[in-house]
């Protein structure tokens, strides 16, 4: 969870160890990022809907439950990428 709420975990910033560019979601035209997955990738609307109301991190990591949050992660299987 706390890697999740400052926003540095293995999927979104391994680039940085691999000398990579910073990860891209061409489908959305933004960087991947913890937001983008916990909050904004429509493509995930239906999925998030099933664990969380919430339409911003604030609210995320003060309403909800974490293991609501774990839950959605592992529903997608990038929980073991954080």
């Amino acid at each position: 969870m706390c890697r999740l709420r400052v926003g540095h975990t293995w999927l979104t910033q391994s680039y940085l160890l691999k000398n990579e560019e910073q990860p891209f979601c061409y489908a959305c035209d933004s960087l991947y990022t913890v937001r983008h997955i916990l909050i904004e990738y429509p493509d995930f609307q239906d999925t998030r809907r099933k664990y969380y109301s919430v339409t911003d991190l604030y609210r995320l990591f003060r309403e909800v439950n974490p293991s609501r949050i774990v839950g959605y992660l592992k529903d997608l299987g990038v929980y073991g990428k954080i």
